[in-house]
């Protein structure tokens, strides 16, 4: 095995396992409120300043192909606590089955009866679809991921850090 064989089996395992530990830790997908999310401010990333222009041609893909937001590729992963779940679940009347077995086209609405939800990026999609959508349907889809460790470390085993 020659150096970049060995280099391509090591990345390919590490993606192994931070495929293995989202998997584990995912909890399902909901539709939140806009009002009921808020971007990470620890996060040191590309995302880290809001940019007007990729909010504005954002914003603009929104009003002339419209805004895809239940497509799968466009959900944004945010951490919650194990109790937090329970207590947004109780209140939303759904149940963890629903979450984890939600479609693209119908995942139910989750309300969060605590302080915002800390999404892990798409700041510039959320901050466009503040601005498009009108109050009532003011919502992203979001797939949730428990944080049973520290924030810092459930980052880092999700592969955002």
């Amino acid at each position: 095995m020659n150096i970049n064989q060995s280099l391509l089996s090591q990345v390919e395992t590490e993606c192994g396992r931070l495929q293995q530990a989202r998997q584990a830790q995912f909890r399902g997908t909901a539709r939140i409120r806009l009002s009921s999310l808020r971007a990470d401010q620890a996060r040191t990333t590309r995302e880290q300043f809001l940019r007007p222009k990729n909010v504005r041609r954002l914003h603009r893909i929104f009003a002339t192909e419209g805004c895809r937001r239940l497509a799968a590729e466009n959900h944004i992963p945010a951490l919650i606590s194990r109790e937090d779940l329970e207590a947004a679940i109780y209140r939303s009347s759904t149940t963890q089955s629903a979450l984890l077995h939600s479609t693209d086209e119908e995942p139910p609405e989750l309300q969060l009866p605590f302080e915002p939800l800390v999404y892990l990026h798409g700041r510039h999609r959320i901050q466009a679809a503040r601005e498009f959508f009108a109050e009532g349907d003011a919502w992203w889809t979001v797939d949730l991921y428990l944080d049973s460790q520290s924030t810092a470390s459930a980052r880092h085993h999700l592969g955002y850090l």
